[in-house]
């Protein structure tokens, strides 16, 4: 009778914590859609910086939201502490870009800035509301080496980034992979990744590829034809990059 007891709490607890990941991811959904109706009614410079800003103090909400979540739901210390620094590599990536030098820099320097750092935290905030198989897959993902334009790039919970030469002039690419651009397909796993300068106000420097994971690497699959995308999809083992009314069509 004891073991029956302990495995129906084990059940409820399980059942507990699913749905409150379940009422995260909605209300964070809802808080979004609010952020991107400031971000579509801004029409002036100052609109924009302030609804970039405010972009960060919901973005920080969440993700102080979602880390109480993932560790009062992690029992093994290890992990524990594993999550807890990987909050304190994003908290001096942020410092980081909130102390880029503003001068000469323009009016919509603070925009870039706040927007970036949103940007970081949604990835967080993405990975910490994760269910466990998502996660293990992620990892796989998140962590892996590739080559991109003949450099050698590791990934480190989905970011890294790489110096290359661009129009004649040297560059350094950011790539921040967020879970909602890995997939599975016929049990193999693959990665939409994007790279692209800080603070890009277009995609002139911008690539998309996609990348398949063998033996723990990432190799790349096919590159896209657009230098940026509006959306991915996937039917079958079909996969399609879509740039406004283009697309390109991937057999997987």
């Amino acid at each position: 009778m004891k073991s029956i007891s302990i495995i129906c709490l084990c059940l409820f607890s399980s059942f507990a914590f699913t749905a409150e990941r379940e009422n995260l991811l909605t209300d964070f959904h809802k808080e979004n859609i609010a952020v991107q109706k400031e971000w579509d009614n801004a029409m002036t410079q100052n609109a924009l910086t302030g609804a970039a800003g405010n972009n960060w103090r919901v973005a920080q909400h969440q993700l102080f939201r979602a880390l109480d979540y993932k560790l009062r739901n992690t029992s093994e210390l290890q992990k524990r502490l594993d999550i807890l620094n990987k909050f304190h590599v994003l908290s001096r990536k942020v410092q980081k870009i909130y102390d880029t030098p503003r001068k000469d820099r323009g009016s919509i320097i603070g925009m870039q800035i706040y927007s970036h750092i949103a940007y970081l935290m949604q990835q967080q905030i993405d990975i910490l509301l994760l269910d466990n198989k998502t996660e293990l897959q992620w990892n796989r993902l998140a962590n892996a080496e590739l080559v991109i334009d003949g450099k050698e790039v590791e990934l480190k919970d989905g970011i890294a980034e790489y110096c290359t030469v661009m129009y004649k002039e040297n560059v350094t690419l950011e790539i921040i992979l967020f879970p909602k651009d890995t997939f599975l397909c016929r049990n193999r796993n693959f990665a939409v990744i994007k790279t692209d300068i800080r603070f890009a106000g277009n995609d002139d420097y911008s690539s998309v590829y996609l990348y398949e994971l063998k033996n723990n690497k990432l190799t790349l699959k096919a590159k896209c034809e657009f230098p940026s995308i509006t959306k991915w999809e996937l039917s079958e083992d079909i996969f399609t990059f879509f740039s406004g009314d283009k697309k390109q069509k991937i057999k997987l």
